[in-house]
């Protein structure tokens, strides 16, 4: 009998790097958010091939628990509206708390 591994399905790095960016167009920590999916290490640095699906899954999960319902729906539909190869804000984390 052989058995199967089946790897987690990846995902390009904007479905992290357009989060951090649209964080820091409204002026909201990235850290506490990346740090609460495990993804801390992406903001010094990020991602430059594709990534496991989880990863984006965490930092979803992360942005729903640390942000109120209409901030964390407006951070995830900026960053999916956000352009593909250029950042639109520069792309830096803060170490402050996320706004609530």
């Amino acid at each position: 009998m052989t058995s199967s591994v089946v790897e987690p399905a990846r995902i390009g790095p904007n479905a992290i790097l357009r989060v951090a960016e649209a964080l820091a167009a409204r002026q909201l920590a990235a850290a506490p958010i990346f740090a609460r999916a495990g993804l801390a290490p992406y903001l010094t640095a990020p991602p430059q091939r594709m990534v496991p699906e989880t990863e984006v899954i965490a930092l979803h999960r992360a942005l729903r628990a640390a942000l109120p319902p209409a901030a964390s729906t407006a951070v995830r539909t900026a960053a999916a509206k956000l352009p593909s190869g250029r950042r639109s804000v520069p792309f830096k984390a803060k170490s402050s708390r996320a706004s609530r």
